[in-house]
């Protein structure tokens, strides 16, 4: 299924009012491309006084959170390149609107529907 076929919606942010153009949920092959990135973390444990090669668990988080965004984001005011750079370029106030936007994209949300036709 590519773009063209799956559900969107739009978001304008509130300082710089620019038009953000978003999948509505995440495939289960997506969840497992993010996940992904946290299984490849390589640990050398130190033994017999050898150092070991330090883990630097922030260079993941960044790399998981820049991984997300290409997947759930579209387009930044109708550019479809470079859409983390171009966030990562806004005010604060709008960056923490899209990441907010965006987890609600990337929680279970197939646990939250199964909720509510429960209820």
């Amino acid at each position: 299924m590519n773009n063209e076929q799956r559900e969107t919606k739009e978001i304008i942010t509130p300082i710089g009012k620019h038009k953000i153009v978003m999948k509505t949920y995440i495939t289960g092959k997506e969840d497992k491309e993010i996940k992904k990135i946290w299984r490849n973390i390589e640990v050398t444990i130190e033994k017999d006084k050898q150092t070991s090669k330090p883990i630097h668990v922030g260079d993941r988080l960044e790399e998981a959170e820049r991984k997300v965004v290409e997947l759930v984001i579209i387009s930044v005011d109708g550019e479809t390149e470079n859409v983390v750079d171009l966030i990562l370029a806004m005010r604060k106030k709008d960056c923490t609107l899209i990441e907010k936007e965006i987890d609600k994209v990337t929680k279970d949300e197939d646990e939250d529907e199964e909720k509510k036709n429960n209820q």
